[in-house]
């Protein structure tokens, strides 16, 4: 039992935080079975919308902090190579997938490329 008011707050708060992220990682892993059945029963159609759909629900986790950056790339990586794998494309199995933007810094510029300041 809390000993003061906000060790009682936090708690109530724990909880419903912890009841909020079991649903969402429920959600995330129900959504990824569905589209891995799908495609292991040939159904390319409905396991490529069943993996648009856990892919953006993964994302969405992410940006909430139930999943963390990497973990949730890494889950969605693991997804799109099984399902690759399962539709028997190979050679597709090896490439990027094609669902993760990858993030570049900015190209530096070069020093005598800047831009002259104007005089007023």
């Amino acid at each position: 039992m809390p000993m003061s008011k906000s060790m009682a707050k936090r708690l109530r708060q724990s909880l419903r935080r912890r009841a909020r992220n079991r649903a969402v990682k429920t959600r995330l892993r129900s959504t990824t079975r569905a589209a891995l059945a799908a495609a292991q029963e040939g159904q390319g159609a409905e396991a490529s919308d069943a993996a648009r759909v856990a892919i953006r629900l993964l994302d969405k986790a992410v940006g909430r902090g139930v999943v963390k950056k990497r973990a949730g790339a890494r889950r969605k990586s693991r997804l799109v190579k099984r399902l690759r794998a399962l539709a028997g494309d190979e050679a597709a199995a090896a490439e990027a997938p094609a669902e993760e933007v990858a993030e570049e810094a900015p190209a530096e510029e070069e020093e005598g490329a800047e831009e002259p300041e104007q005089e007023q």
